[in-house]
């Protein structure tokens, strides 16, 4: 790993989800917490303007680790001992 590395580096996971699909995995992982999920589009949305895309470029960040990031499904999987 280069330790000397400097600037912005994006840090999210592998994994593209829309955030309706972040929240069927975070319902189904913690379904104590009783989600109410409702479908909807950004289409519809009538509040301040907001990013369809809200993914992030992590191969630099990668580059630097020398691995690749787990996606979320990947991680929770990984992590089945994790409490809210």
């Amino acid at each position: 790993m280069n330790k000397g590395a400097a600037g912005l580096f994006h840090v999210a996971g592998k994994e593209r989800l829309s955030r309706w699909q972040i929240g069927e995995l975070l319902a189904a992982r913690w379904p104590q917490l009783n989600p109410k999920l409702e479908p909807g589009s950004i289409k519809d949305y009538a509040g301040p303007p907001r990013s369809a895309d809200t993914s992030l470029k992590c191969a630099k960040a990668e580059g630097l680790l020398g691995r690749p990031l787990p996606g979320l499904s990947e991680w929770l999987k990984a992590h089945p001992e994790e409490a809210i």
